[in-house]
């Protein structure tokens, strides 16, 4: 920087300064952005897996029911056949 500003005027050296300042700045921001938008997609992503998880554990409980009051009717069932046919 100090050589830069030997060898031209202040102008062209602030000029320089503030490019660079402003491309360094961009491509932060940029990469900050890509992180950004990473992280929503990674969050996203994880939603989506969360519901696909909690339908199946739904699905898994709801046919556990189905078996539990299945037996439970077929149970009642045959007690209601032996006492019909005393």
């Amino acid at each position: 920087m100090i050589d830069a500003a030997k060898s031209s005027s202040a102008i062209t050296v602030v000029q320089k300064f503030i490019e660079t300042y402003t491309k360094e700045f961009n491509e932060q921001v940029e990469g900050t952005e890509n992180e950004n938008e990473r992280r929503r997609y990674k969050n996203n992503s994880d939603q989506e897996n969360a519901k696909y998880y909690f339908m199946v554990g739904r699905g898994a409980f709801l046919a556990f029911l189905f078996i539990v009051f299945l037996s439970i009717i077929i149970k009642i069932e045959r007690n209601l056949r032996r006492d019909s046919t005393n």
